[in-house]
């Protein structure tokens, strides 16, 4: 074998060498660009979650809301105070979801940070989101996938689309099992 072809080769190969050693750093580097953006985002949520008027609102509608207003008329019916701890709670849970959905939260982070309470904040409030979607003439409607079953694996059981079909009515079959 000529000394040529055999230097031919090893550049060769210590060139796909270089480029395979390229492609990998890049993709891991890729993945944890994508992971700070998930921690800054994160961070900047749980920074109201810190909060004692927070944590104040919180207990209030998981604990009192109920027992202390009917949920007959829904969220407008219900006085100033409450109607803001109400919507300061649900809100502060819905833009992780709202994150979530547009994959700009990874949805393992979300579920072990915050699941017991999202679970415990929709028990408190389903009875006036639902009324209040009554009222507003709205067809009652809830998820497919429900935090309170299917998660943490609603990958594998939920539609990823936005479409009406991630819709059912009360009573429908579920087909994600939920």
């Amino acid at each position: 074998m000529d000394s040529s072809v055999v230097f031919n080769i090893v550049t060769t190969a210590i060139a796909v060498v270089a480029v395979v050693t390229s492609i990998v750093f890049s993709a891991r580097q890729a993945r944890t660009a994508k992971h700070a953006n998930h921690i800054s985002v994160l961070v900047d949520l749980l920074r109201e979650f810190r909060s004692a008027e927070f944590h104040e609102q919180h207990d209030y509608v998981c604990h009192r809301l109920g027992a202390e207003h009917d949920p007959a008329g829904g969220v407008r019916g219900l006085p100033a105070e409450a109607k803001a701890a109400f919507c300061s709670v649900v809100y502060y849970y819905q833009s992780f979801a709202n994150l979530a959905v547009f994959g700009l939260l990874d949805q393992t982070l979300l579920v072990t940070v915050l699941r017991t309470r999202i679970v415990s904040v929709w028990k408190a409030v389903r009875p006036f989101v639902e009324r209040e979607r009554l009222l507003r003439g709205e067809a009652a409607r809830e998820p497919i996938c429900r935090p309170s079953r299917n998660w943490p694996g609603w990958r594998r059981t939920c539609p990823r689309s936005t479409s009406a079909s991630r819709w059912r009515r009360p009573g429908d079959a579920c087909p994600a099992g939920g």
